[in-house]
């Protein structure tokens, strides 16, 4: 039997949906310059050929913001989110993409070049799933960012006001090494930009320290 996927809007506030929507209408935020200048790098010799994209909890939309920096490329975009309340927002700002209700960690997504994910495998219970799916649908590479450390970590975050409590996992580099070689994956850790890779406390005890990954299929 499929688990219910709960909204992860219910595990939030109001205060949270107003900075995703008014993140829509600001320059890209720092984790999207990072992964569009590095997609730009990495497919300079693609020519003409679109750059297909998966956005794996692509939340309000916020990676289309910077989407308009893949210089001509073309685009052949997918967003997909758990949470209907965001896709309903991302499709109002960005009506030329498509966007989809996945929970990744229980279905695939549609086959693509390239996945992107940001602030989304840490707070998945079956996160080894989650992995799985992207890997078995990406051809070229994944950019991923999550929290890693030395020690595998798992707490329960309860936002004021939020009908739900979420996880926040913390991965070790070498839990993340064992799961894309399993799928026939490298890894490559590299500083986040957005946070300088320096640790966080977020609250309920919680301190994390997040890294951008690049999964890389071999062969490709």
């Amino acid at each position: 039997m499929t688990r219910h996927s709960i909204d992860w809007h219910t595990k939030q506030d109001e205060d949270y949906l107003q900075l995703c929507i008014d993140r829509l209408s600001q320059p890209p935020l720092f984790w999207v310059e990072q992964f569009v200048t590095f997609i730009n790098e990495k497919t300079a010799d693609w020519g003409d050929n679109p750059r297909k994209v998966n956005d794996i909890g692509c939340c309000t939309g916020a990676f289309n913001v910077g989407l308009r920096d893949l210089g001509q490329c073309p685009i052949d975009y997918q967003g997909y989110d758990i949470s209907q309340t965001y896709l309903d927002i991302a499709r109002l700002h960005f009506p030329q993409h498509p966007f989809e209700l996945l929970d990744i960690g229980q279905s695939k997504p549609r086959e693509t070049d390239i996945s992107v994910m940001s602030g989304t495998l840490e707070h998945v219970d079956e996160w080894q799933s989650a992995l799985s799916h992207i890997c078995q649908t990406t051809k070229r590479f994944v950019l991923m960012r999550t929290f890693l450390g030395t020690s595998f970590e798992v707490g329960h975050y309860s936002q004021p006001g939020a009908d739900h409590s979420y996880p926040i996992y913390q991965f070790t580099f070498q839990q993340l090494h064992e799961e894309a070689e399993k799928h026939g994956f490298s890894v490559e850790m590299m500083r986040d930009k957005a946070t300088d890779s320096i640790p966080k406390y977020l609250g309920c005890g919680i301190t994390r320290t997040q890294y951008v990954c690049l999964l890389t299929a071999k062969g490709a």
